[in-house]
Formats: structure tokens, sequence, C-alpha cells
């Protein structure tokens, strides 16, 4: 799909980022794929990419860490 764009969050295996938006990121998360290091998501890190330029998938979230990181996205729009 030709000019499409991804709303993306930054991932750190860098405990000392650790805020109120960081969200605890770890293999038993992942339906599919998986990551080398327990890891945070920086909810307040939000950035657009065009596909075209993202290399790979690492894997796919568990609904329920998915439903996590919406409603942290929505208790910051929400302050």
């Amino acid at each position: 799909m030709k000019g499409q764009d991804y709303i993306l969050s930054l991932i750190t295996s860098s405990k000392i980022r650790e805020d109120d938006y960081s969200i605890s990121l770890n293999n038993t998360d992942f339906t599919k794929g998986k990551i080398k290091w327990p890891s945070l998501i920086r909810s307040n890190r939000l950035f657009t990419a065009n596909q075209s330029i993202l290399k790979y998938k690492v894997g796919t979230l568990k609904k329920s860490k998915t439903k996590e990181v919406i409603q942290t996205i929505f208790q910051i729009f929400n302050k």
C-alpha cells in the first residue's frame, strides 16, 4: 500500500527512561514474535512513519497489551 503512514511509539530497553507513561514490554506480551530484552513502550513518545521506511515487523502484541497502550495514550490526551 503505497503512501501508508503508521503511528508508532518509541520502545526502549533502557529502564532509565521509565516514567508515568512507560509500559513494560516482555515476550509474554506477544502473540507472534519476540524481543531480545525486556523493554518499555514510551506511550508519550509517538511519531509517524511511512510504510516505505519500515524494514520489518517484530511481532504482534496481545489484545490486552494493545488496550493498555491505547488507554495510556488516551490518559495523556485527556490531561
